[in-house]
């Protein structure tokens, strides 16, 4: 019985997996999403990770403030190498940038890219990392997805 069950759970798992929708986006093929409505995450079966956060900000900085210090952060904090960047927007048309960084981790070299918006007080943001093989055959279908995020 319990072995059924279980069958029926991956099963439910994998067919959730291909649908690639989401209430909060649109994930790319392959995705299964985790977590509450409340902590939106999503894996791959071959480790990529996509996750979203909101911060508040009781100072009302500007978009080009938040992405200038994020990239400052990255290079100068984090050690990684800033590959690209690019404006976006989401599904309501807020602006926003996307920054892609690479850097080694555990002497591996590892994909990261971070979807930003800034809304009023909310900082939001949507980042994706990998292994730099899995990284860059899914980074362009990511960031596609962005223009899905519901913010």
């Amino acid at each position: 019985m319990l072995r059924a069950l279980c069958g029926r759970v991956v099963l439910a798992a994998v067919l959730a997996a291909g649908t690639g929708c989401s209430s909060f986006m649109r994930l790319p093929d392959g995705f299964l999403r985790l977590g509450d409505k409340d902590d939106f995450q999503a894996v791959t079966g071959d480790d990529a990770r996509l996750w979203a956060r909101e911060f508040y900000d009781p100072n009302t900085a500007s978009l080009g403030f938040w992405a200038q210090a994020l990239q400052h952060e990255f290079v100068h904090q984090r050690g990684y190498e800033v590959v690209a960047v690019g404006d976006i927007a989401s599904k309501r048309r807020t602006a926003g940038v996307w920054i892609e960084c690479a850097t080694h981790v555990g002497g591996e070299r590892v994909g990261y890219l971070i979807g930003l918006w800034v809304d009023g007080n909310f900082i939001r943001v949507v980042e994706f990392v990998a292994r730099e093989d899995v990284f860059a055959a899914r980074v362009d279908a990511v960031r596609q997805t962005f223009s899905t995020v519901r913010w």
